[in-house]
């Protein structure tokens, strides 16, 4: 479930994508809105996104994670579908394996939510 479309900014920890989600998307109600839920998850994928380039950039195999908590979701406005979604993500902080992400999702200059994420990525182990 591919939601973001673009990474269009990435420094290390932190990065910008953009996404117009159509109205075929799962999260997508009769009327038009955009369940809150998958807020989260396109702030997962940002995520995702700027850490896998992360990782390309340094010629390293991408690992799999795994969003595990969620401690925070406020929306302030509701997302429709063929909304021009902005989603911003920033790593606050890093434990072994654990990352803690906060992310904004807006449209046109009005943020619609703020959350604060947990992830999880695996560590491989030598064999």
């Amino acid at each position: 479930m591919l939601l973001i479309d673009t990474l269009v900014t990435f420094m290390q920890g932190q990065g910008r994508a953009e996404t117009t989600l159509p109205d075929t998307c799962i999260a997508a109600e009769t009327s038009g809105l955009l369940t809150p839920l998958i807020l989260v998850e396109l702030i997962a994928q940002t995520y995702a996104a700027v850490r896998g380039w992360g990782f390309i950039q340094a010629g390293k195999k991408i690992p799999i994670g795994y969003l595990v908590g969620v401690q925070k979701l406020e929306v302030f406005k509701p997302a429709q579908i063929s909304d021009r979604l902005i989603i911003d993500v920033t790593t606050v902080g890093e434990f072994e394996s654990f990352a803690i992400v906060e992310g904004t999702v807006s449209n046109n200059n009005d943020i619609l939510a703020t959350g604060k994420i947990k992830l999880w990525t695996p560590q491989e182990e030598d064999n």
